[in-house]
């Protein structure tokens, strides 16, 4: 993918996801709708959304937007729609692609899953700068809940043959590669953060969230047949 096309990408999220402000005709929406539903079908998505979603915070996804407007950030946004279309091949392809590839495509979601863990949430009264590694709280809990549901498609297919490290990558502490909050620590955030943050225990949170869909999916007696 070359910059005009990743631009063209960035800028169909922006206007897909409403973050593109200014008027904007309907041709342009229908268009932007499009892109991003073809590149659902590019046969070279799968390693160029890994490459989106492993984008540092600090170096933004900027989108220009039509009307000679500032560019806008659309990180949060492009993290998402890379993780919808990487849930899509888990789901439909994961299983009948080459072992090297599932787990590139694991590590990644592990890496983008630890990456959130880390990064400090924005508290109340202060600016919410998005150019920075800080998300806000809606944008974190959106991220959080995707991850775990990708996490958790993965676990059914992969554990325990193809994932023995399930347990040992997710369930320890951070200092340690996994999502666990450190033993003790004091959570200096979450006291500052509205009623319903998850403050930084997301990591937390989207380890356990993983295993409640993973239970949930193993007690269901039709679930087997659906796995692909």
């Amino acid at each position: 993918m070359d910059e005009i096309q990743r631009q063209s990408l960035l800028q169909s999220i922006a206007i897909s996801s409403g973050v593109a402000t200014g008027p904007l005709s309907q041709q342009q929406r229908t268009e932007a709708f499009q892109t991003l539903e073809e590149f659902k079908k590019y046969q070279g998505r799968i390693p160029i959304a890994l490459q989106l979603l492993g984008q540092p915070s600090d170096q933004p996804h900027m989108s220009v937007v039509p009307g000679g407007l500032a560019p806008v950030n659309v990180m949060t946004q492009t993290r998402l729609y890379s993780l919808t279309v990487l849930q899509e091949f888990v789901r439909t392809l994961y299983m009948k692609t080459p072992e090297s590839d599932r787990v590139a495509v694991r590590n990644s979601v592990l890496a983008a899953a630890r990456q959130l863990s880390q990064s400090p949430p924005v508290v109340l009264g202060q600016q919410q700068q998005q150019q920075q590694d800080h998300l806000c709280d809606a944008d974190r809990k959106i991220l959080a809940n995707k991850l775990s549901g990708i996490l958790a498609d993965i676990v059914v297919r992969d554990f325990p043959q193809r994932w023995t490290t399930f347990v040992s990558e997710l369930y320890v502490p951070a200092s340690r590669g996994g999502l666990w909050s450190e033993p003790g620590r004091a959570d200096e955030h979450q006291q500052q953060c509205h009623e319903g943050s998850y403050g930084s225990m997301i990591g937390v949170r989207m380890a356990l969230e993983a295993l409640r869909l993973v239970t949930e999916d193993c007690t269901d007696s039709d679930y087997n047949s659906k796995v692909r």
